[in-house]
């Protein structure tokens, strides 16, 4: 088809400035459909609209120098910069020019955030053999070692849930109700295990399936990823069964040239299903949720904990410091933003370092983010696993840094990225 092949020419164009022009033309949009949209339809939900003109100009050649500053790049370093920019920086940057409560504060941290990202990345280097004395572990036989862990894992689902499916989740209907049956289910253990499966295990699972072309083992975690969203009514596990096909498209630099013309297509075309038939929901969750609530949530965070912060009490460090609320943080932010606790309302390594320690705590967050970008980087991870990079780089993102870790499978794949499928 002719549309496959202009994609194409487009993904392998040695054009330098083409990184920019997709860059730009997402930002552009981005920009637009802030105040003709998500203004307009949901300030209702704190969206306002103020145009600064400094803060417009700001805005804009912050976004341009740093996008100007990756065009002509490849390889993991461009990528998780690219993904970075994309995912944290720009959403910021519309609601630092645009919401007259947004804190030139917190750009300054978001942008300082992503400038340890860069600076550990390119110019911190560690010699090559300081990474190859590590031993890869269960190399030949890596694949059977993760299906073993995803049949275990996988028991105490099928155990609490079965097969009673309420086969409507397929169609995005009976979400919430589904979600809430599911955690009123679900132990503790079983939410540790969750994370882990969907976001890391199953993922990693199927590409290497797929690269060593053991069709039979990748429809075997297919088939356990969607059971589990169909149990646990989780949208994001039904993205991440898409995410992971990326790796077909060779290198780290047409994946992002991919990723960049899709998502302006996508913006666009949802824009125009909003406008012609009246459907508001999917640029409402592509737009509205994906890219700007963390950065929403941000301003929130930074709000209601600008006077006294939680030092973790809430969880492990509770024997030395006192909590001071009557909820856990993303409880007081349902409750302080949209006037409902049970709204717990996540949020990245920003809002949750700034909650805990301040702006040292954001800091040093920002560096732990950094250092384990670096260490991904080190283990020279195949353009393969870009789908599970980006589930990794998102989750930064939209959880605490320690649920990220753990309960979200991050240090797991660190472990795996080292140790197993290290090249």
């Amino acid at each position: 088809m002719k549309w496959l092949s202009s994609i194409n020419r487009i993904l392998l164009s040695p054009v330098r400035e083409l990184d920019i022009y997709l860059f730009l033309i997402v930002w552009v949009v981005e920009q637009w459909l802030y105040p003709v949209f998500v203004v307009e339809y949901y300030s209702f939900m704190g969206y306002y609209f103020h145009f600064d003109f400094v803060k417009f100009v700001l805005g804009n050649l912050m976004v341009y120098l740093l996008v100007k500053e990756l065009a002509g790049k490849d390889g993991i370093k461009f990528f998780i910069e690219s993904m970075f920019l994309l995912f944290l920086v720009m959403p910021n940057a519309v609601l630092f020019e645009f919401h007259p409560l947004y804190s030139p504060v917190i750009f300054l941290f978001v942008i300082l955030a992503y400038f340890f990202i860069w600076l550990i990345l390119e110019k911190v280097h560690v010699p090559d053999k300081k990474i190859e004395i590590l031993p890869v572990v269960f190399s030949n036989i890596s694949l059977y070692v993760i299906v073993a862990l995803s049949l275990l894992f996988i028991v105490p689902f099928v155990f609490v849930f079965g097969f009673d499916i309420d086969w409507n989740v397929l169609f995005f209907k009976d979400i919430y109700e589904v979600r809430r049956h599911a955690a009123s289910l679900t132990t503790p253990l079983m939410g540790y295990l969750f994370g882990n499966l969907v976001k890391i295990i199953f993922p990693v699972g199927m590409i290497l399936a797929l690269s060593k072309r053991k069709y039979l083992i990748f429809l075997l975690f297919f088939v356990l990823q969607f059971y589990l969203f169909l149990v646990g009514a989780h949208k994001s596990v039904f993205l991440s069964l898409f995410l992971i096909l990326l790796f077909f498209v060779e290198s780290y630099r047409r994946q992002v040239r991919l990723i960049l013309f899709a998502l302006a297509s996508l913006l666009i075309i949802s824009h125009l299903l909003f406008l012609f038939k009246g459907m508001i929901l999917p640029e409402s969750i592509l737009y509205r949720r994906g890219f700007l609530t963390p950065a929403m949530l941000n301003m929130c965070y930074f709000d209601f904990f600008a006077d006294k912060h939680a030092h973790l009490a809430y969880s492990f460090f509770g024997r030395w410091f006192e909590y001071p609320f009557d909820l856990n943080p993303p409880q007081l932010i349902g409750r302080f933003c949209f006037g409902n606790p049970q709204m717990s309302a996540n949020n990245g390594f920003l809002s949750d370092g700034f909650a805990n320690w301040g702006y040292a705590g954001v800091i040093f967050y920002s560096l732990l983010v950094a250092i384990y970008m670096k260490i991904l980087e080190l283990s020279k991870l195949s353009w393969k696993y870009s789908g599970v990079l980006i589930i990794v780089i998102y989750t930064f993102l939209s959880s605490s840094l320690t649920t990220a870790m753990l309960t979200h499978g991050l240090f797991l794949f660190l472990l795996l990225a080292l140790f197993v499928i290290r090249k």
